[in-house]
């Protein structure tokens, strides 16, 4: 450390340049914009701003980019002290006093010796399990996961090469079919492929919200429906015959619909809402074979794992290892872009429980219809 002498030659070293005369820029007189204190570090959860390796991190910038408020290191042992107070200062406080056999002296084994305390030392391993256990769902905040990602994924130590597909494994499988064209496209980087992400999401979730407002609206009409109707049905005779024909037979619920892509079309008449289908969607292989070629739709097989699925009495087992993408039309609507698992059945199309779940469709029986 500078003894009194030492700075005393040096004031009278720099007063002497300046009475000879020299250039203003041999004396340091400028300064860097002044950056705010840095909160004090207590080691108290409830009374610290910030965590430990943030406040490290602008406690070093700040002796970096204002040094010339600190000129010696005695001022930067002395700034860095006084921005710990409370249990961390009560845990310093031997190691500053003179007479401790260990004593810090320098600024340097002063930051050195609180980031021996108060770091993680098992950081890595930390990050990596919070890393594994991180997933996104659809009703979760889209921005809050990929923060948690980037951040979890740098402190793991995840080669940033990876980090594309590290992304896609934690979406939901709806969600990675949508991106599967931008996921096996080299040309799309890991920013790229979740900006994609991030604009689907935003459109389902406006989607969604405009759907369930509609839907609101349409339960308010039918439950006033409902009450005329009872109103009606009191005032019938509770002794009229029951027609049990009324209960039986009748059609089953099916929709017709449209295929298509880039702008062709394909006409479909047996098109299955099917809430007992726990797949995605469903295109039978005649179908799936005429839309290939009468609409050049494009099919995809190398990226996916084979699934097995079987029919509804249990039989019939089949594996799925190709998919086509198609613009499904329906009721008005069109739906772009999704991706129909190919198998053997006797229905062109069928939606399956997980298709309307995505899209928060209701299977209207008695009008024959779908709630958007």
């Amino acid at each position: 450390m500078k003894t009194i002498e030492d700075k005393e030659r040096e004031i009278q070293r720099l007063t002497a340049l300046v009475r000879q005369g020299s250039p203003a820029s041999t004396v340091t007189t400028s300064r860097a914009g002044k950056l705010k204190d840095v909160p004090a570090w207590h080691d108290e959860e409830k009374k610290d701003e910030i965590k430990f390796p943030s406040w490290f991190r602008r406690i070093s910038n700040k002796l970096k980019v204002n040094a010339d408020l600190y000129p010696d290191d005695d001022a930067k042992f002395a700034y860095i002290e006084s921005r710990i107070e409370g249990k961390a200062m009560a845990a310093l406080e031997p190691y500053v006093d003179g007479s401790h056999p260990a004593q810090l002296t320098t600024s340097a084994e002063l930051l050195e010796h609180l980031k021996d305390m108060y770091e993680d030392p098992d950081k890595r391993r930390t990050a990596r399990a919070d890393f594994k256990k991180l997933v996104y769902e659809m009703s979760d905040d889209f921005g809050e996961f990929k923060s948690d990602f980037v951040r979890l994924a740098g402190a793991s130590g995840r080669v940033h090469d990876e980090w594309k597909e590290e992304f896609r494994d934690r979406l939901p499988v709806t969600l990675q079919l949508q991106l599967v064209t931008s996921f096996v496209d080299n040309s799309v980087d890991f920013k790229e492929y979740v900006k994609r992400a991030t604009e689907f999401v935003v459109t389902v979730k406006q989607a969604y919200a405009t759907r369930q407002e509609k839907k609101k609206e349409a339960e308010k009409k039918d439950k006033d429906k409902d009450k005329d109707g009872k109103r009606r049905d009191k005032k019938k005779s509770s002794r009229t015959p029951i027609d049990l024909r009324r209960f039986l037979g009748g059609k089953g619920l099916v929709l017709s619909s449209t295929i298509g892509n880039n702008g062709k079309t394909l006409s479909v008449k047996a098109n299955l809402p099917d809430t007992g289908a726990t797949g995605y969607l469903f295109i039978n292989r005649n179908l799936a074979r005429k839309a290939k070629e009468l609409l050049n739709a494009q099919t995809r097989a190398d990226t996916l794992q084979k699934g097995r699925i079987e029919g509804y009495k249990g039989g019939d087992q089949q594996i799925i290892d190709t998919m086509i993408r198609l613009d499904l039309y329906v009721q008005g609507r069109v739906i772009r872009d999704e991706w129909f698992m190919i198998v053997d059945m006797k229905k062109d199309i069928i939606l399956g429980k997980q298709w309307l779940a995505h899209h928060d469709i209701l299977v209207d029986s008695r009008r024959n219809r779908l709630l958007f």
